[in-house]
């Protein structure tokens, strides 16, 4: 904080709850500032306690991201980051509009007109940056008080946050590319799906049985798999770069230059209590960083109102010569593009006063100015570095000898990495001719580490690309907690309860849907222990086929029209073990498919060709959902609360008039803790199975030229084998609802067919397995005069919850002719 502060002390080690003044003492600003300090770090610390590092309260979560056209929009509401409360107040606030966010680079369109040409597994990553700021009256005048004459008395404290994004590649090493098309997903037989597999592994072996090296406290290395995370939790894991250079400050021992003059004392030899401030300029490691110095902690500094050429226009040069400008000296131009551009805080430009003109008043500088915007709050700051070392880029850092500043003081650097904008302070005071280092309330240490203001990085959502809908996605990053008063409506139970699942026990769902929505279940408060599938259990109960074996090869699918069905059905068990979340109170089990590895595709292409026997004759897979009281929990210790997910069922009247059991929530028989358990049924996927024409080769009637029918293609007569052709979509099962079939009929180039059209759509009804769509013709193929013949296509798909599955497409002849021909 470039303030004017005789000394900044804090010190979290020696637990200070407050400062005491007492009486008939001075009044001293550090104390002040002390207390502040601690007041902020107890209220901080309390925060992150109780909420954790991230959060947004569960009634007002603030910086919701979505996706409007080609805008990022964030959301009104709060959010608490490192103990830092955030706040937008703005409804719907636009990326670029940001008041922290200077011309971002790239912009959100940019951003997100790249994720939809990038890799189908790239994603916009969106962060909350939080840091603060030292606000002074060149920032707010409002901080100036009139009836001192306009003094600026005090200084704020500001949290900065703002929300920035950027497009990362697929998380790795899942790298294998996916060959599978979206629509072959639940559509190949279990023999083709198995040959695909083998062909995948295959070719992509390097990459299925890569390994990484990563180096283990920095002496060995393990080898291990490193699996690939999704995108919210890579965000987690983004961990800050810190600085590693240290440095200490000293005074210079006495000497004698063996002259008639005094000898001065060693210590500080300086006139006046300073506080020195030693700033790293350009980060970088020891042999590549620099600095510059301020005997008055950098404060002063004023606003430039205009510039030409190498001369700036200021609103003041300073109260006096001390806390002033002059020539030779070196100063450092900012505007706010450099507090709040892509990389914030980053230093200005340093340049050297030539002149100073106290009528304008005004500063000539050595070299022309340039990239400053004195509409974006422009400064000028002077440093107080000086002779043949001190340069544009700053001083460089030096390892092996002492860097003298003035006044007997010097500082030395240690190797390491250093960061623009790390920061040490060295009070020094003439009553005892000496600095206070190492500082006072450290660790003692010669050298010390730098301060830094830290930048916190809050993962608020990954912005995917989905190329069926052609839209942005938003997977939603954030963490959310209740208040304390709602999370005891669960401790009054001492437990944690079910309050919300996103399926109906009991009912029957399609395998699509369950694909796309997940398997989400809400508790009445966070869980803060592992969650696995040991403990979110879900388990896929088929139908199994007991006749396949059987001398007669005859399977109770095929024949079940035929057959009296048996009262008995077999079951067979399969474990799921998937993908699992955990974002606030929820917790969601999925099944990855769009944009999902090769061998995921297959997993669940296999699951969903194991539900098709069953299907065929009305008996579905049943889906059981188990969730583990004694292992789900929120807290630790004596304030763990575990899961009571116990339910009563109650009967529902479906609308078809049919009963199910649904379950009574929230969840809880008063236990400490007890298993939550649901099901529902499974019916395969509604694809298209066959697709077939009825008169594969056509023939047209035309006396004169004039189309007035079509007959199959061969020997006619007059019009005794006109036909009227029509084309069959058949379904892998009976239809469970009213499914529309979109058709459409194409030539060789793919375009829509100017000879014939199609019904589109047309309905499979419920019950049914197959509809036909008539096939119109209406021209006759004629090329160059002449009678032809053309190959159409016929396109079919059915739209389920992941997207449009198309069937394969079928193709027919349509001959040209005329009636005189036929006879």
């Amino acid at each position: 904080m470039k303030g004017d502060f005789s000394r900044i002390r804090f010190n979290p080690g020696k637990q200070y709850t407050a400062v005491l003044e007492q009486q008939g003492r001075v009044s001293l600003d550090a104390d002040t500032n002390e207390q502040a300090a601690i007041n902020d770090y107890l209220r901080r610390t309390e925060t992150v306690d109780v909420i954790g590092a991230f959060g947004a309260p569960e009634h007002d979560p603030g910086f919701a991201i979505t996706v409007s056209g080609n805008e990022i929009l964030i959301g009104t509401g709060r959010y608490y980051v490192q103990g830092l409360v955030c706040e937008n107040r703005v409804d719907a606030l636009p990326y670029i509009s940001q008041p922290f966010l200077l011309n971002p680079s790239p912009t959100d369109s940019t951003l997100l007109n790249e994720l939809a040409q990038a890799d189908g597994n790239s994603a916009i990553q969106v962060y909350l940056q939080v840091w603060q700021r030292l606000v002074t009256a060149l920032d707010d005048a409002c901080l100036r008080e009139p009836a001192l004459g306009q003094a600026d008395t005090t200084a704020r404290l500001q949290t900065v946050c703002r929300v920035v994004a950027s497009l990362v590649p697929p998380p790795q090493p899942s790298q294998i590319v996916n060959k599978l098309p979206i629509s072959s997903i639940f559509r190949e037989p279990i023999l083709e799906a198995r040959q695909n597999l083998a062909a995948l592994i295959k070719e992509n072996a390097a990459l299925l049985t890569r390994a990484v090296t990563t180096p283990a406290a920095n002496t060995t290395s393990v080898t291990a798999l490193v699996p690939a995370v999704d995108c919210c939790t890579s965000m987690y894991g983004l961990i800050p770069t810190l600085s590693t250079g240290t440095m200490s400050a000293s005074t210079a021992a006495a000497g004698s230059d063996c002259s008639c003059q005094p000898i001065p004392a060693a210590g500080y030899q300086g006139l006046e209590n300073q506080l020195y401030r030693i700033e790293i300029h350009n980060g970088g490691t020891e042999a590549t960083a620099s600095f510059k110095w301020s005997r008055e902690n950098g404060f002063v500094v004023s606003a430039i109102t205009t510039f030409t050429g190498n001369t700036i226009v200021v609103e003041s040069l300073g109260p006096d010569a001390n806390l002033g400008f002059q020539a030779n000296q070196w100063v450092e131009i900012t505007d706010d593009s450099d507090l709040f551009g892509e990389t914030p805080n980053s230093p200005g430009l340093l340049y050297q006063i030539q002149s100073i003109d106290f009528t304008v008043p005004s500063i000539t500088l050595t070299s022309p100015v340039i990239g400053i915007n004195t509409a974006l709050n422009a400064r000028v700051r002077r440093w107080d570095q000086t002779g043949p070392s001190a340069t544009s880029a700053g001083v460089p850092l030096s390892i092996s000898t002492p860097l003298i500043l003035e006044n007997g003081i010097e500082v030395t650097f240690r190797a390491g990495t250093y960061q623009a904008g790390d920061y040490w302070t060295v009070p020094a005071r003439t009553a005892s001719g000496q600095i206070d280092w190492p500082p006072c309330g450290s660790n003692g240490d010669l050298f010390q580490p730098p301060h830094s203001t830290l930048v916190y990085n809050a993962p608020l959502a990954c912005i995917h690309w989905d190329p069926k809908q052609q839209k942005a996605l938003v997977e939603d990053c954030r963490r959310f907690f209740l208040p304390l008063t709602e999370i005891n409506a669960a401790a009054a139970s001492n437990a944690l309860h079910v309050t919300a699942m996103n399926w109906s026990n009991d009912s029957l769902m399609t395998a699509d849907v369950w694909v796309a929505q997940g398997l989400t279940v809400t508790l009445d408060g966070t869980p803060t222990s592992p969650i696995s599938n040991g403990d979110f259990i879900v388990t896929l109960e088929t139908i199994f086929d007991p006749f396949q074996a059987t001398n007669t090869g005859i399977g109770l699918a095929s024949r079940a029209i035929n057959l009296q069905l048996p009262s008995t059905y077999i079951r067979t068990c399969f474990a799921l073990d998937s993908t699992i979340t955990v974002k606030g109170p929820s917790i969601s089990w999925t099944l990855p498919y769009l944009q999902a590895a090769p061998l995921q595709i297959l997993t669940v292409n296999a699951i969903n060709t194991g539900l098709l026997f069953g299907a065929a004759f009305g008996q579905y897979a049943r889906v059981r959902v188990r969730l583990l009281g004694n292992t789900i929990s929120s807290g630790v210790a004596n304030g763990q609360l575990f899961l009571d997910g116990q339910c009563l069922g109650q009967p529902i009247t479906n609308a078809d008039g049919t009963t199910r059991i649904d379950l009574q929530l929230p969840s809880s028989t008063g236990e400490r803790y007890s298993d939550f358990e649901s099901w529902f049924y499974l019916a395969p996927t509604l694809l298209i199975a066959d697709l077939t024409v009825a008169y594969p080769a056509l023939f047209a009637i035309a006396p004169n030229g004039n189309l007035i029918g079509v007959a199959a293609t061969g020997p006619v007569t007059g019009f005794e084998n006109g036909v009227n052709p029509f084309a069959t979509i058949t379904a892998n099962y009976r239809a469970l609802v009213d499914t529309q079939v979109t058709l459409s009929l194409l030539d060789a180039n793919g375009q829509a067919s100017q000879w014939a059209n199609i019904d589109s759509p047309v309905t499979i009804h419920a019950g049914e397995v197959f509809t036909n769509a008539a096939i119109n013709v209406t021209g006759n193929p004629i090329t160059n005069g002449q009678f032809t013949t053309v190959t159409i296509t016929v396109q079919a798909s059915i739209t389920t919850a992941i997207g449009p599955l198309p069937a394969t497409p079928v193709t027919f002849t349509l001959t040209g002719g005329s009636y005189e021909q036929i006879n």
